[in-house]
């Protein structure tokens, strides 16, 4: 829980992709779900990651994402795709935005 809720506080925003319909996702709110336990990362684990940099300060990084748990008791087993963009300010790396997609089976 702890990891889930440092990640969920370094999106700004995430974005859930389905067929039709996108969701966007405040990070505030994303981490008052993670800390208020109507989110429940169980187990996630990131593979096939790739990192992109351009300049010295902006990157792309890429993968897949399995994460088991539940919102709000409704558990969920899957797997997507992400890709996060990050910029470099004083030194430190921070989120700009990461984007998850449904991976195809």
């Amino acid at each position: 829980m702890k990891t889930a809720m440092r990640l969920a506080r370094q999106y700004p925003a995430i974005s859930v992709w389905s067929v039709s319909t996108v969701i966007v996702v405040d990070g505030d709110l994303m981490v008052q779900g993670v800390g208020g336990g109507f989110i429940v990362i169980e187990t996630a684990a990131s593979t096939d990651t790739r990192t992109r940099q351009y300049n010295s300060d902006a990157a792309v990084v890429t993968g897949k994402w399995k994460a088991k748990g539940n919102v709000q008791g409704q558990p969920f087993d899957s797997t997507v795709t992400f890709s996060v963009m990050c910029i470099r300010q004083r030194n430190s790396w921070k989120i700009v935005t990461a984007q998850f997609t449904p991976a195809l089976q």
